[in-house]
Parts: structure tokens; C-alpha cells; sequence
């Protein structure tokens, strides 16, 4: 048997006299703070914002990825049809319902069509089809064809709606204690306030990559 030197080493403390070897500090701004100091106070408030709402970003990052990699299109009777990432959609729910379920589901919503297994299995009809008769006619028509550009904010809503409908469904299916509409609620307040946290700070990081404007920042712009 291993003996270790002291109890403090058996638990995973340093010994006595070992003091433990911290990380050198890294300010995130060091060009704020060098070239225009003035907004390094209000930087680091953002920065700190953003950091102290860390525990909501894995509910953020799926909502925001399923979001953003889906479109709008017309169904057969000009109804809205939501085309998702099958994956993305799949690892939406996978922690709430099973990676079995959640295969099913994200290849039925990708096909549009639920049998019976998928309903009995994870039921969304009525989803289905509150996302389709929020509009009607040329009114989906128009949303569809300026998705990405004039009605670009309100195509995004709408399909934030649906992953949140659908996220919010995953939750109270593992926990059926919970309430959907306040679960729902508590995913649509807590994205936005996120949403924005993440948007202030990042107007501080591009002010710190552009020296304060003296240099323009290296930006990498992704297809969507």
C-alpha cells in the first residue's frame, strides 16, 4: 500500500509549506486598458456581466446553434416548415429524452411528418401546430422569402420559439414535476438576457482586437 507523505497529500492538498501555483492573471482587454483606458472600467463590467451568467451558456449554445442553422420554408398548403440541422436538433434533447428519441424526433421535425412511434414517444403535434398557424398565406410566404434579410429578426424569433417550445418539452418529459410554460418562459428570458451580456461584451473585445479603432480587427465571417 501507497503511503502517502502527508494527509494532506492523500486528500490532494499541497503539503505544508507548498503553496499552491496559481495561473498569472491575464487581463481580457490589455489594449482597452493601454490605448483608451477610460473604457477599460466599463470593458471589465461586461466582461464580469457575461462571466457571472456562465451556468445558462450550455442552454444558450444549443438554443442559439439550432436557431441559426435552421430556415424557414413553405409547406404543400403554404404553411411555415421549419428545416433544422437534424444533428443539432438530436443533441438538443439527447440529454433530457435519450439518444433513441431524440434520433427519431430530430429525423421526424426534419422530414416534417410524426407517426405513431415518434408521438407516443415524444409528443409535438400541438407545437406543430401553434408554429404553423402563427401566419397564414402570403404572410408566410413574405417571412420565408426575407428570412435573411428585411424580416430577418422575426424569422429568428420565430425559430427560437420552436427550439424552446421543443427544449422546454425534452425538460418536463424527464422531470414531468416541472411546469412547460414556466420552464418555456425561464428558457426565453434567460436567452435573452444572455444574448445581451454576450453582444455588450463583445463590443468591448472588438474594441480591444482594433487597439480602440487605431487598427481594424481581424474578423472571420461564417456562411449561414
Amino acid at each position: 500500500m501507497y503511503i502517502y507523505p502527508s494527509a494532506a497529500s492523500a486528500l490532494g492538498f499541497p503539503s505544508v509549506g507548498e503553496p499552491p501555483t496559481l495561473p498569472p492573471y491575464q487581463d481580457p482587454f490589455p489594449n482597452i486598458k493601454s490605448t483608451c483606458p477610460q473604457e477599460w472600467n466599463r470593458a471589465m463590467d461586461a466582461h464580469l456581466a457575461l462571466q457571472k451568467f456562465n451556468w445558462f451558456e450550455p442552454y444558450y449554445k444549443q438554443l442559439h446553434e439550432a436557431t441559426h442553422n435552421s430556415s424557414l420554408a413553405l409547406g404543400k398548403g403554404d404553411e411555415l416548415v421549419l428545416n433544422p440541422d437534424v444533428n443539432i436538433l438530436r443533441n438538443l434533447v439527447a440529454d433530457e429524452v435519450g439518444h433513441h428519441v431524440a434520433e427519431k424526433m430530430a429525423s421526424a421535425i426534419a422530414r416534417w411528418t410524426f407517426g405513431p412511434e415518434v408521438a407516443k414517444a415524444f409528443a409535438l403535434l400541438d407545437i406543430i401546430l401553434k408554429f404553423q398557424a402563427a401566419y397564414q398565406g402570403i404572410q408566410n410566404t413574405k417571412l420565408v422569402n426575407e428570412q435573411r434579410h428585411s424580416l430577418r429578426a422575426e424569422a429568428t424569433q420565430k425559430k427560437l420559439w420552436m427550439f424552446i417550445s421543443i427544449k422546454a418539452r425534452a425538460i418536463t418529459r424527464k422531470d414531468p414535476r416541472k411546469d412547460e410554460f414556466k420552464v418555456r418562459t425561464w428558457l426565453y428570458e434567460n436567452y435573452m438576457e444572455y444574448d445581451k451580456r454576450r453582444k455588450e461584451r463583445l463590443q468591448y473585445q472588438n474594441m480591444n482586437d482594433s487597439r480602440c479603432g487605431k487598427m481594424r480587427p481581424q474578423t472571420t465571417i461564417r456562411a449561414r
